[in-house]
This record gives structure tokens, sequence and C-alpha cells, in this order.
């Protein structure tokens, strides 16, 4: 018989030979540079075959696999960390692609592009997410903030099909953030959201309980516009934007209001995906890398 056990794994990469007070400098192309990558399952799992290779965007924003293939491939075991390095070509638009197979089908997968791999180290936090599963998933590109600063939150999705609509509710530490805004767009300039376009992109309460700090998202496409497919590369479809409060412990999570909150819609108002399964990985109780909680400081 067959078991999938979903794990989350810690992806830290460094370069080698790096000074990180030095300026930042352009180095030749054809340079290469140590790129080591620490897997860590995030909690028991059985032997797992994991596949790590590094990839680069061409001039059409293709992933393309280096010739020869950059890649390692070993069996992590539980509760073990592996290390592996990779000799990486220098330069911009470097991906690194995790894939985790089991019985030799492909069940978890996660990348993270990078603007330049080089002369300074760089580091990456990829969880490895189930292959298949619809997702959604909130994220903030670091976790320290100073007092004053404004605190943008993600609210992404994944392996979604006829998507029109989506509700969510975050819960946040009032006493330590303040919520700002909502808006239909991605914090990459590159991209945008899908509902960015339509003339009713989304609704919100930034005020929605205000004791325990509470915001309600609300965002659809206008009627006549095509429904959105995203495939295993999560799209952003809104931010959520706070004010860093005071120092301390803080934190944004998707308030689990079953057949509520999150809702996935599709263009007949109807549930799109039963999200039993997502909100297995919203919150999990059993060791899983959350998708559906924030944790900062501000400091």
């Amino acid at each position: 018989m067959k078991y999938f056990w979903i794990i989350g794994l810690l992806v830290m990469i460094s370069t080698a030979g790096c000074d990180t007070s030095r300026d930042f400098t352009v180095v030749e192309e054809d340079q290469l540079t140590n790129v080591t990558i620490a897997l860590a399952p995030s909690f028991q799992t059985p032997e797992l075959k994991v596949v790590v290779e590094l990839l680069y965007l061409d001039a059409k924003g293709k992933q393309v696999p280096f010739d020869p293939p950059i890649r390692d491939q070993f069996v992590l075991v539980p509760k073990a960390t592996k290390f592996s390095t990779l000799r990486v070509p220098i330069g911009e638009n470097r991906i690194i692609e995790v894939r985790g197979y089991e019985y030799g089908d492909l069940v978890l997968e996660g990348h993270q592009e990078f603007p330049y791999v080089g002369n300074q180290p760089i580091s990456a936090d990829i969880t490895l997410d189930p292959i298949g599963i619809p997702l959604l998933i909130i994220d903030t590109p670091k976790s320290a903030f100073s007092p004053g600063e404004e605190v943008p939150v993600e609210i992404k999705v994944k392996n979604v099909e006829n998507l029109f609509g989506v509700v969510v509710e975050l819960d946040y530490t009032r006493s330590r953030l303040f919520a700002l805004n909502v808006e239909a767009k991605s914090l990459n300039s590159d991209e945008d959201s899908p509902f960015s376009k339509s003339l009713m992109p989304l609704v919100h309460d930034l005020n929605l309980d205000p004791d325990p700090g509470r915001v309600a998202i609300a965002m659809t496409l206008t009627k006549g516009q095509d429904s959105i497919t995203v495939g295993s590369k999560s799209q952003t479809l809104a931010v959520a934007t706070f004010r860093a409060v005071k120092p301390g412990a803080a934190e944004i999570k998707v308030r689990l209001i079953r057949g509520v909150s999150p809702k996935l819609i599709d263009p007949d108002g109807q549930p799109l995906q039963s999200l039993d399964q997502t909100q297995k990985y919203l919150n999990p109780a059993d060791g899983r890398t959350p998708r559906g909680v924030i944790k900062i400081e501000i400091e």
C-alpha cells in the first residue's frame, strides 16, 4: 500500500567566500560559486527521494535547465538534515527547484527565484507543498520589522481551476499591528493580481472585530471575465498591509471558519472546492509548516 506523508522542508542557501559588508559587484557570468542547500524535515517522515536542481530564466522569462544539468538527488531520512553543495554559474535570474518523490511519484514541490547569485550570501526558506491540492497561502517578504514600518501580507493561491472569487478573514495581533489597507496587487512589480482588472476587485472591512483584531476580505471578478486557473506556482491575489506599532512578537493568521473563511468561489457563486485538505496546511497541529500563519518580530 502506498502512503503519502506530506512534509515541510527548510531550504537554506548560502554562497561561498562571501563578505556581507562588501559592496555589491557584478561578476562575469562564466564564473562559478558554491551554493549550499540544507534540507530539514519539519517533522517525522518516512524516507523521501529529493531532487534539487538549479535553473535560470531566459530572455523570454522561461525556466531553463543548465547544460549539463546542475542537480543533486538523495534520500532524505526522518529527522536528519541533508546538506547539498552545487557549483552554480554566477549571474541573474537563478532558480532553485526542489521536488520530493515517494515510490516514484512526485508528491511535493517548491521553488524560489533569485535576482542574482554571486559574491554575496543569499538565503531562502522554501516550503514544499503537496502536488495538486488547492491551497490558500499567506506570506510576507521578511520576518522582522521596525516600529512604524509597513508589513505587507500577500494572499496567494495555487492548484486551483475555475476561480472567480475568494473570501478570507485574517486575525492579527492588534496590540502590535494596525490594519492599513487591502489592494488587488502583487509585491512583484513584474506580476499583477488577476483581480486587478475587475470593476469591483475587492471589498474589505479592516475593523471587522476590533477587540482581537480581525480583517475581512472578499474579492471577485466582474461578470464576463474569464475565471482564473493557477497551477503549481502560487499567484498573489491581493496584499493586505499593516503598520508595525510597537516592539514584540506578532502574528497574522487565516481564521478558519468551515464553509465561510477561507472560501474559493466559482462563476456560479458556488464553493469551488472542499477546503478540508487545505485546512490541514493553514494552521496544522502535526508539525507541518503553516501556510496560513505568519509570525514576525517587531524590533
